[in-house]
């Protein structure tokens, strides 16, 4: 199974709209690993390991977010399709609410 690697980062309406909640169960429900965080610029951003096509799947979640977010844009960065998450040096095994940046 291919697995796949990317950093993301969701603007717009985005904080104080349990977006962080949100983006975590979505992730678990997907067995997506990863973090998530507000930053004080706005926006939230994180990363994420997981098969592909849950992460392709993550990707497109991330566009509308949970009920009350409005988001306007979506960056994917350094998206990377792997065999092993040793390939990246990746050990996270659960997706976080990290503190805010």
């Amino acid at each position: 199974m291919r697995m796949k690697y990317f950093s993301f980062k969701a603007a717009g309406t985005v904080q104080g709209v349990n977006f962080r909640r949100w983006a975590q169960k979505t992730a678990e429900s997907r067995n997506i690993t990863g973090w998530i965080r507000n930053h004080n610029a706005g926006h939230v951003e994180g990363e994420a390991f997981g098969d592909s096509q849950s992460m392709n799947d993550f990707k497109v979640l991330l566009k509308s977010g949970p009920r009350y977010a409005e988001v306007t844009e979506v960056t994917i960065d350094n998206e990377k399709e792997v065999a092993t998450a040793e390939e990246i040096q990746w050990n996270m095994s659960r997706f976080e609410v990290k503190k805010d940046a």
